[in-house]
């Protein structure tokens, strides 16, 4: 038996990576976040979540309140 599934959409995308990102209580600059949908879309969903922890403790690093994604 075949399953068939629908992409994501980068707007899907985008929704599903800032409700994982609330989750974890990183704040994302909408920038970023057209960023990680971006990627998500060139690669996995899964690589553009896993992207969100790295990129918070680079911002922690930096004093940065918000989570910025440079492509």
């Amino acid at each position: 038996m075949i399953i068939r599934t629908m992409l994501y959409t980068p707007q899907e995308m985008k929704q599903i990576i800032k409700i994982r990102a609330q989750t974890e209580a990183i704040s994302l600059s909408e920038e970023a976040l057209s960023h990680l949908g971006e990627i998500g879309t060139k690669t996995t969903l899964r690589y553009a979540v896993q992207l969100l922890t790295p990129a918070n403790l680079l911002a922690k690093i930096n004093d940065k309140h918000d989570t910025i994604i440079i492509c």
